[in-house]
């Protein structure tokens, strides 16, 4: 049974739009349901917020339900499309220039994230709203890809520590920031927990390539990229900081790929990479609220491994996607992170890193003016990294 009607009609709504194509019979209801919503202002307000303002302007006219919304709500959302469609044309520029530079090189690159899915799924058409460009880099050449960027313009973030230029392609799953034109460039070199790089390998060796402006671009392949898809958004959630569009990307993917990704494969993967759990989550979800078919083969550890409280948790999110409760303490990240790094003296540069970053950093961090008074802040820090690993041993 549907559990979508026990939300709001602006939360229904929401999802309902969250496609690609539409049956007749989901216009009709699409139509009724805005008919049905009391609040237009949250329910453009939750679009918003969700990251999918533009998806939904052009399902709205799509459907017919435009018509029943105010007109100036309509402009707004009409506005909000095309901005998000200016900043996707300026995004492929920069990544084009990117690629260009990695081309050069002869540095296999694949696209991860928003700009995969808006080529290979989404159409193109600026449905998928996007922040920044992820991409992928074979880990051994990871720092060579970050310094050819160094050398044509890019901009890198702060470290919190000169020390973790050490560590770099061993502290975290990608590099510092690279910006350029205000737009963030991350290059990723590990997508999966654990010292197992295989299915991040498989990420590169099975990718596709695909022509974009005369272009050649690389697709990582369905299910690899699904999982980690998958994992990408319960890290957003944990982190209480997600958005509907998250899923809408899940869900448009199995609508492409269904058949490929819905079967034991994918299941065996995912228990592989620690994500079994996790995945057995996301499609019960998927499932009970935008009605895609399980095999039900596949029903019954889905069910058994789905959290009790789901639902719940899924409601909260649908209506604060910003800022509802995080599920990781401050001591398990710091755990997590530590445990991520391979090699005991990496473990103990990033540590040291930690407790005594540059004074950049300490003056950015603390608000100071002066160095003097950043160092005053020293102690204070050294305090609240102890505390943080006596949480993680209890």
């Amino acid at each position: 049974m549907s559990l979508i009607a026990d939300i709001l009609p602006e939360e229904q709504l929401l999802i309902s739009l969250c496609r690609l194509s539409f049956s007749e019979k989901q216009k009709k209801n699409i139509n009724a349901l805005v008919k049905k919503i009391t609040d237009i202002n949250r329910f453009v307000y939750l679009a918003n917020e969700h990251g999918i303002i533009a998806l939904v302007y052009d399902n709205l006219k799509e459907t017919g339900a435009g018509d029943l919304l105010p007109e100036e709500k309509m402009v707004f959302l009409a506005n909000s499309r095309m901005k998000s469609l200016g900043r996707n044309t300026f995004l492929y520029n920069i990544i084009e220039e990117v690629l260009g530079l990695f081309r050069q090189a002869k540095i296999k690159t694949v696209l991860l994230k928003g700009m995969a899915l808006e080529l290979s799924v989404y159409g193109n058409k600026g449905l998928r709203q996007m922040n920044d460009i992820d991409i992928l880099v074979p880990r051994k050449r990871c720092m060579e890809a970050r310094r050819i960027l160094l050398k044509n313009g890019f901009q890198s973030i702060p470290l919190k520590s000169p020390l973790y230029n050490l560590i770099l392609p061993y502290y975290g799953k990608h590099l510092p920031e690279l910006v350029k034109g205000g737009i963030s460039v991350e290059i990723h070199h590990n997508l999966f927990a654990g010292p197992d790089h295989s299915l991040t390998e498989k990420m590169i060796t099975g990718s596709t390539e695909i022509l974009f402006n005369k272009s050649s671009l690389y697709i990582p392949p369905v299910r690899e990229f699904f999982l980690y898809l998958v994992k990408h958004l319960d890290k957003h959630e944990k982190k209480g900081e997600s958005q509907l569009r998250l899923y809408t990307d899940l869900f448009c993917m199995i609508e492409n790929y269904g058949e490929e990704l819905l079967n034991r494969t994918l299941f065996k993967e995912a228990e592989a990479a620690g994500l079994e759990k996790i995945l057995a989550a996301k499609l019960f979800l998927l499932k009970h609220y935008w009605g895609i078919f399980i095999n039900p083969g596949l029903e019954i550890p889905i069910n058994e491994k789905a959290p009790a409280n789901i639902t719940q948790l899924f409601k909260t999110f649908l209506s604060q996607p910003k800022g509802h409760p995080a599920q990781y303490s401050r001591a398990y990240t710091y755990r997590q992170t530590i445990n991520q790094i391979q090699g005991l003296h990496r473990k103990i540069i990033f540590i040291l890193g930690d407790l005594f970053p540059s004074l950049r950093f300490m003056r950015e961090r603390y608000g100071t003016r002066s160095k003097l008074a950043a160092l005053l802040y020293y102690p204070h820090r050294l305090g609240k990294i102890i505390y943080l690993i006596r949480m993680q041993r209890n």
